[in-house]
């Protein structure tokens, strides 16, 4: 390829730079397409590619008269050179000597506005921010060596658009650039925020234009004229012409994509850009010319909520905006998602599902300096929209119960099973946003969502906990999650009613060896969820019976050894309480706990799930109070569980409250008052290096 690169003949040179675009995007046309491949598939060839792109890369623009064929080389050089980029990340540091060519390129005959040299400066201005993020690093390690660069950069751009010259560079690509630099240089990008936005909301507000007049076709029939136009007989209008503006769909679609990218970037810093964002991106939500401008809307839009949210929980001074949005972008998005068609592509309402449930995330986790949620969904606003919702998961599972049924039933051949699989798997992933946005509403509402549950939830999701009322083991998952949830965050009463039906689904999931490891995880959380807030649902011979097996999942192998990390910490957060708690519904019929006592020593610290690591954190402690932990024997175990999780907390990671912390401090003194010192210091020495630095400070 590094020989082709380098032909005389055009067409092969471009054609080589596109195959090294090709092989660095990786994947093979399914779900891993564009992604980057593994650097040790390209980085030992870096240099020699970079080497034959020199030539292509070396066409003097300041000459006139270069040939069509050669800019078009040219241009594709430079997508190759950044996709080398890409792909490289921080090892293309060596050669970052490449950026003095790329801006100048960027900057090259300004005063040629042809098509092709726009073309050619937009390449090279995306190049340009490519290799800027690749060699700055996943975390901005090397940010200082791109910082002014990106300056020259932005400023080039902000020059542009404020002299209003916007064919010198396509505004798409100039777009896409400088959100990369605003991912790279973070709060040090804001000041060109007031240059940039005002020209991406710009196309956004921009009135579309759509024309209807009289159709001179006699079909009755939807079809495409040549001028671009579709003749379609309209109920009450008859048979009308419909022209609309395809590159203005296209344009609304970059500029969400830009402000997506901008707001996911800048965080907390683009707070202040947050409502002026929202309100050009809310009507597009419902553009009835374009899935895409829907799509990209919406994903937009979830991100300048979080931005919102950010912000508001930095103590900004837009301190109601994330309140005031809230209601009004989360029905927008179920309403949209309702009248999004069956025949509409899947990725449309999967993109917009999965928006509806971020934005619900970010109001349920988003607090400011007093704990108190930065927006928070009202009941009757709840109750509109999971009834949306809710008619929107009865489709999807309907939709798959057609689709198990034609893969199992139907004579079908190896690609139609395929197709179905796919579709399967599309479903599953928008079941899924469905069915967290109504969970985190839940989660948010507490005992006020109960009579939202019991009217619109319980009953279509409580037939499906068991296999009696499905096939589909996504349904089931489903029905178990919410349920679950219920348990867990509606409060005693809520609990002590749904918690005997939850148990029938937990039961049959335990004991059928067909459950997969998401299902057995959901089972083992719910039981765990049920021992806590519905102990009395649990009798204590079927409560034992699912104990053992619970135990087997956690207590056979070491935690570094689990396959499944998240469901083995699930499964020794059950153990505890089901058997080892305060209040555990077991804790009396269980007379010898030291086997269940060190499984669950040998689980601890839990880092996966923050809520069940404080549950278990806290609870580790009442142990040592009741004494069910013999300091003696398990003093090394405790000083490492301990310094795991106050390395955690000083991390930033909520494994345990402030009150936890404090308790398990004083588990360090009774260590101290029961172990001599020597053993504790040889104990100590055998702590992992972050764990040592944690117990010393919290010690001082």
């Amino acid at each position: 390829i590094a020989h082709l690169i380098q032909s005389p003949c055009t067409k092969v040179a471009s054609h080589a730079c596109l195959t090294v675009v090709s092989y660095c995007r990786g994947g093979n046309g399914q779900g891993d397409c564009m992604i980057p491949i593994e650097k040790d598939l390209i980085v030992p060839f870096v240099g020699s590619l970079l080497e034959a792109l020199k030539l292509p890369l070396s066409v003097d623009m300041s000459q006139q008269g270069v040939s069509e064929g050669s800019l078009t080389v040219l241009i594709r050089a430079i997508g190759a050179t950044a996709c080398l980029a890409d792909a490289s990340g921080e090892t293309f540091l060596q050669h970052y000597g490449i950026m003095g060519g790329l801006k100048a390129t960027m900057k090259a005959c300004p005063n040629v506005r042809t098509h092709e040299m726009a073309m050619l400066r937009g390449a090279a201005i995306e190049a340009a921010s490519i290799v800027g993020q690749a060699v700055a690093g996943p975390e901005g390690e090397q940010v200082s060596l791109y910082a002014n660069d990106a300056s020259e950069i932005m400023e080039f751009a902000t020059s542009l658009l404020s002299s209003g010259q916007t064919d010198v560079v396509p505004l798409d690509q100039l777009f896409a650039a400088c959100a990369r630099i605003a991912a790279v240089m973070g709060a040090q990008y804001v000041p060109f925020m007031s240059s940039i936005l005002p020209h991406i909301l710009k196309r956004a507000n921009e009135k579309l234009e759509v024309s209807i007049t009289d159709s001179q076709d006699s079909d009755n029939k939807s079809n495409e004229d040549d001028d671009g136009g579709y003749s379609i007989n309209i109920p009450g209008m008859g048979l009308k012409k419909i022209k609309i503006n395809t590159t203005q769909l296209e344009e609304k679609a970059n500029s969400a994509r830009a402000i997506y990218e901008h707001a996911r970037s800048l965080g907390k810093d683009f707070g202040p850009y947050a409502e002026a964002s929202a309100d050009a991106f809310l009507p597009l939500l419902h553009n009835e010319y374009s899935g895409d401008v829907r799509s990209t809307s919406a994903q937009a839009l979830c991100q300048i909520f979080k931005a919102a949210c950010l912000s508001a929980s930095a103590g900004s001074a837009a301190q109601a905006l994330p309140q005031n949005l809230l209601p009004v972008l989360a029905k927008a998005l179920a309403k949209q998602l309702s009248q999004e068609s069956d025949d509409d592509e899947l990725e449309i309402r999967f993109a917009i599902a999965d928006a509806l449930s971020e934005v619900m995330y970010d109001a349920f986790t988003h607090k400011d300096a007093n704990g108190m949620r930065v927006a928070q969904i009202s009941v009757l606003d709840a109750r509109e929209i999971v009834g949306h919702v809710m008619i929107l998961i009865a489709g999807c599972l309907s939709r798959r119960s057609k689709l198990i049924a034609e893969m199992t039933t139907d004579v079908v051949d190896n690609d139609e099973l395929a197709r179905c699989d796919e579709k399967l798997h599309s479903e599953q992933e928008l079941l899924t946003h469905l069915v967290d946005s109504v969970g985190y509403q839940l989660k948010s509402l507490g005992v006020s969502f109960v009579p939202i549950f019991s009217q619109l939830v319980a009953k279509p999701l409580g037939k499906l906990l068991t296999s009696s009322g499905t096939r589909d083991g996504r349904a089931k998952l489903s029905a178990i999650c919410l349920f679950d949830d219920c348990v867990e965050h509606c409060g005693p009463q809520a609990a002590s009613t749904y918690a005997p039906q939850l148990l029938q689904g937990v039961v049959e999931s335990l004991n059928d060896s067909g459950s997969d490891a998401e299902l057995i995880q959901a089972a083992v959380y719910g039981l765990a969820q049920i021992s806590r807030n519905a102990p009395n649902a649990l009798s204590a011979r079927l409560g034992q019976d699912l104990l053992m097996k619970v135990y087997n999942l956690c207590g056979n192998n070491p935690k570094s050894e689990a396959d499944d990390s998240a469901l083995f910490e699930n499964a020794v957060s059950c153990v505890g309480s089901l058997s080892l708690f305060k209040g555990a519904p077991l804790f009396d019929s269980i007379p010898d706990k030291v086997a269940l006592t060190k499984s669950f020593l040998a689980g601890l610290p839990l880092e996966e799930d923050f809520d069940e690591a404080k549950v278990c954190h806290d609870g580790l402690c009442d142990m040592v109070d009741m004494g069910l932990v013999d300091i003696k024997a398990e003093y090394y175990d405790l000083l490492r569980i301990i310094g795991d999780i106050l390395s955690f907390v000083a991390e930033g990671d909520e494994v345990a409250s402030e009150s936890t912390c404090a308790r398990l401090l004083g588990v360090i003194d009774k260590i101290q008052q029961t172990v001599d010192a020597n053993s504790i210091q040889v104990a100590f020495s055998q702590l992992e290096p972050n764990a040592q630095q944690a117990l010393v400070s919290a010690m001082q």
